[in-house]
C-alpha cells in the first residue's frame, strides 16, 4: 500500500471498504494535525467475523521500535470508531500517544472472548488517557459469551470503565462462504449508559429488537446514513414503529435490505397504535434491497409505497420496477430514479413502461436502470430517444449501470452514430450531448 500524507487534516470522517485499511491512518505522519477522527469499517458493519479471523494490524503492542513508528496523536481531541474488531482497537490505542484526547466512542466492537477488557480497562485509565471526558463504548460478542459475562468481575466489581455497563441479545448476520449467504445468528451486545448516545452513533440495525430497548425516535444533530435489515415479516404498524424510531430524525439516506425470512413469528413491544401519523423528512435517500422471493408482491408494493407517502423530500430512490411500478401516488419530489429490472421482462423490448413511470417521477433529473442485460440494438435506440422525449428535465441517463458483459468496440460505436443520427436536430443538439462506454455494458448519455 502507499503511505498516507494529509499534514493540514484536522477533521476527518473516512468509511473504509477493507479492515486493513485502517493501518494506513495509523502510520507515522499520515495525519500529524488531526484532531477530530471518525473511522467506519464498512467490511464489518452487517457480519459478525468469524472467530479466527485473523488481527487487522501487524503490530505487536510490547514491539516498541514499531509503536514509534505509529501516528502521533498529541493533537487529537475526537476519536470515534465503528465496526472493528476489539483487538485490533486495543492495539491501535496502546500504539498511541493521545495526552489531549476528550471524547472517545466505540460502536460495535467484535470479539469473541472477554480476554481483552482487561487490557481495555487499562487504556483507557486516566495514566493512558489524562484528558478523556466521555468514554462510550459497545461490545458485540457470540451469544454464549453472556454466560461467563454474568460471572465476569468486571460484570459486579463495578470498576470504571464498567461502573454503568448494561447488556442486551440483538441479532447480526454470520456469512457463510460455502454457500454464499448470510444466516442470521444471536449477538451479546455489553455498552455503557446511556443506551441513547450509542444509538445515535450506530448505522446499522437487524430486525426489531432494538425497538424493545429504545422507544423514542433517534435524534441527532448530524444528518446520517441508516441500514436496516430484516429476515422476518412485518405488520404495516410494525414497520411504521420501526422506521418511527430510527428513521424520523435527522437521517438522510435509508438502505432497507430484507433477506430470506426465517420460520419464526416476529411481534414487536410498543405502545405505538396503528392510526399514528409519522414524517420522515429529513430522508433524502432510500435503498430497497429486498432479496427474499417469499414476500409477495402486494407485501412488497406496499413496504415500498409506505416509506414512500411519508418522505415527502426523498429525492434519491434505488428500487425495483416490478415494485415501483405498483405504486399509486405521483411522486413529483424524486430527481434520481435507479430502477432495478427483471432479468427475465415479459416484453423482450420494452424493458419498463416509460408511460407509468412518467406518471410516477415526472420530474426526473437522472435515470438508472441495472440488473436486466439491455441489448445494444436500433431497439434501445428508440427506447432511449423516447425517454429522453418525455422527460424534459432529464440530465443524464445510465442503462446496464455496473454492468460485467463486455461489449466489443465496434457495436459501442455502431451504437453512438446510430443513437446521434436519429435524435440530432428532433430531440437533442449533438454537440451538447455526451455518449460514453466507461465500463462493460455500461452506457452514460449526458445531455
Amino acid at each position: 500500500m502507499q503511505p498516507l500524507c494529509w499534514p493540514n487534516t484536522v477533521k476527518l470522517t473516512l468509511s473504509i471498504q477493507h479492515a486493513s485499511e485502517l493501518e494506513l491512518l495509523l502510520q507515522h505522519n499520515s495525519l500529524p494535525s488531526i484532531e477530530h477522527l471518525e473511522v467506519t469499517n464498512e467490511d464489518l458493519h452487517i457480519v459478525l467475523p468469524t472467530s479466527n479471523e485473523k488481527s487487522i494490524l501487524n503490530i505487536e503492542s510490547n514491539d516498541v521500535h514499531l509503536r514509534r513508528e505509529r501516528i502521533d496523536g498529541i493533537r487529537l481531541r475526537y476519536l470515534l470508531l465503528r465496526y472493528i474488531n476489539l483487538t485490533d482497537i486495543i492495539t491501535s490505542i496502546d500504539s498511541l500517544s493521545m495526552p489531549v484526547l476528550e471524547t472517545l466512542i466505540l460502536v460495535d466492537m467484535y470479539d469473541h472472548t472477554l480476554d481483552h477488557l482487561g487490557k481495555f480497562q487499562e487504556l483507557c485509565s486516566s495514566k493512558r488517557l489524562p484528558a478523556l471526558k466521555n468514554l462510550h463504548f459497545s461490545f458485540c460478542f457470540p451469544q454464549q459469551i453472556e454466560v461467563a459475562w454474568r460471572m465476569s468481575s468486571f460484570n459486579w466489581k463495578d470498576k470504571w470503565p464498567f461502573d454503568s455497563v448494561d447488556s442486551y441479545i440483538d441479532e447480526s448476520y454470520n456469512y457463510v462462504k460455502a454457500k454464499y449467504t448470510c444466516i442470521p445468528q444471536n449477538i451479546f451486545i455489553i455498552y455503557n449508559h446511556p443506551i441513547d448516545f450509542l444509538i445515535r452513533h450506530r448505522r446499522t440495525f437487524h430486525n426489531h429488537r432494538l425497538v424493545t430497548h429504545v422507544s423514542k425516535p433517534i435524534f441527532t444533530t448530524r444528518r446520517r446514513l441508516i441500514q436496516w435489515s430484516t429476515d422476518q415479516k412485518y405488520e404495516s404498524n410494525q414497520i411504521s414503529e420501526i422506521l418511527r424510531v430510527l428513521a424520523s430524525g435527522r437521517v438522510n439516506e435509508l438502505h432497507l435490505i430484507y433477506f430470506d425470512e426465517q420460520p419464526y413469528i416476529s411481534t414487536i413491544k410498543s405502545t405505538f397504535h396503528s392510526d399514528c401519523k409519522f414524517w420522515l423528512d429529513h430522508l433524502r435517500s432510500i435503498k430497497f434491497d429486498i432479496k427474499s422471493e417469499s414476500i409477495e408482491k402486494f407485501q412488497r408494493v406496499a413496504i415500498v409505497k409506505q416509506v414512500l407517502d411519508v418522505s415527502m423530500n426523498l429525492s434519491h430512490l434505488v428500487v425495483e420496477w416490478n415494485d415501483f411500478r405498483h405504486c399509486s401516488r405521483s411522486y413529483s419530489n424524486l430527481r434520481h430514479v435507479h430502477l432495478v429490472l427483471a432479468r427475465l421482462y415479459p416484453q423482450p423490448k420494452q424493458h419498463f413502461h416509460i408511460d407509468r413511470l412518467t406518471q410516477l417521477a415526472p420530474q426526473l433529473c437522472v435515470l438508472e436502470t441495472s440488473r436486466a442485460i439491455i441489448m445494444f440494438d436500433d431497439y434501445l435506440i428508440e427506447f432511449t430517444l423516447n425517454i429522453i422525449r418525455r422527460f424534459d428535465q432529464l440530465i443524464h441517463l445510465v442503462i446496464n449501470k455496473d454492468g460485467i458483459y463486455p461489449i466489443k468496440h465496434q457495436i459501442k460505436t455502431i451504437f453512438n452514430d446510430k443513437l446521434i443520427a436519429a435524435g440530432h436536430g428532433q430531440i437533442f443538439d449533438c454537440n451538447n450531448i455526451q455518449i460514453i462506454f466507461p465500463r462493460y455494458n455500461q452506457l452514460n448519455i449526458w445531455l
